[in-house]
Order: C-alpha cells, then sequence, then structure tokens
C-alpha cells in the first residue's frame, strides 16, 4: 500500500521500476478486487502508461492476472506465500515477532492450532501482565471453552450451502491464529 502523501514518480531505490511493482502487486492485494489502470495510476500516482506497462510486465511472471473489470493478483503470489510459510518455523516467527510488536509486547498472545473441534497450544508469549493463563504449551482444549477457539471457529465458516465437519483438521495457513487477550479483572474469566 502507498502512503498517501508519498508519490511513486520519484523514488529513492535502487531499483524504481521494482519499487513500484512490488507497490501495485500491494495496492492489489489491498483492494481485494479487480482494479483498473486508472484507478491504479490515481492510487500510486503514476502514470497511466506506466501503469499499463508494469502490469504487463507483471503478467508475465504471473503475479497478477486481467480480469473482467481490470487486474487482480496471480497464482504467483500463492506460491511465493507457500514458499515463505514451508520455510518457516512457525513457532519461531512467532516468538520473534512478539517481542516486537509495539502494542502487543506487553500483552499475552497464544499460537494455536485447530484441531478438529480442540485447540492445541503451540507457542505462548508472556506479556507484562498480572494475569497469567493455564495454557500450557501442548495441551488441547476443547475450541469452543476458550477465546482463541471461538474466534478460529468464527473465522473457519463454510461456505453457504455446505456442511463443515467438525472433526475435519483444517489447514495450516487457516487454523494458525495468535489472539490479543483482553485487560481488566475479567480477563481471565474470558
Amino acid at each position: 500500500m502507498v502512503d498517501s502523501a508519498r508519490s511513486l514518480r520519484s523514488v529513492d531505490s535502487r531499483s524504481p521500476a521494482v519499487t513500484r511493482a512490488v507497490a501495485l502487486v500491494e495496492e492489489l492485494a489491498r483492494q481485494r478486487r479487480p482494479v483498473g489502470i486508472a484507478e491504479l495510476a490515481r492510487a500510486l500516482d503514476l502514470a497511466k502508461s506506466s501503469v499499463a506497462n508494469l502490469c504487463a510486465a507483471l503478467e508475465g511472471t504471473h503475479m497478477i492476472r486481467r480480469v473482467e473489470g481490470g487486474w487482480a493478483l496471480g497464482y504467483k503470489v500463492v506460491e511465493l506465500g507457500q514458499a515463505f510459510l514451508a520455510g518457516t518455523d512457525l513457532v519461531e516467527e512467532f516468538r520473534r515477532t512478539a517481542t516486537t510488536l509495539p502494542v502487543g509486547a506487553p500483552e499475552t498472545m497464544l499460537l494455536a492450532v485447530l484441531e478438529g473441534t480442540e485447540v492445541v497450544y503451540l507457542a505462548r508469549h508472556d506479556g507484562c501482565q498480572p494475569v497469567r493463563l493455564a495454557s500450557d504449551i501442548g495441551r488441547r482444549m476443547p475450541a469452543v471453552v476458550t477465546a482463541l477457539g471461538k474466534a478460529m471457529l468464527a473465522s473457519n465458516q463454510p461456505p453457504k450451502g455446505r456442511m463443515r465437519n467438525p472433526t475435519a483438521n483444517t489447514t495450516a495457513v487457516d487454523r494458525s491464529c495468535a489472539v490479543r487477550l483482553p485487560r481488566g479483572k475479567n480477563a481471565a474469566a474470558k
């Protein structure tokens, strides 16, 4: 996503074209719908001809695709995301990231997977809050009795007209979640 106060017409980069191409892909990801050349040009503060050239180059690499109504992300983005996930230790990444979050670092955060109807805790970041959780790493809990489990169940709704098998495991992308717990005296009760 491009900062609205920043123009991509003049970019301080060793490779301005690459910087602009990445900004275009980020804008398509942010929009979550097909976007036309004119709208992309306005959002990126670039000439339509430059955006058209970027789109053609990105289409050639399958990073974006031409669809009715404009341009959308291409399958190559999914391939790259999957390659990142395959080469990333999820628990280690959680631990590293949890300590660097300006708002989250002082809070207690959990990483878990939804396995059937249960939550399995993979990692915990203990912030500086006085309330500690009874969520040991490796512990299984019914998803419906934990805030994290409820959040994961709510975000794992099936498409309309299809029943979800509650005993089926969710995918690695769907089932990973860190949730910031609420503050206050009722936090332990939730």
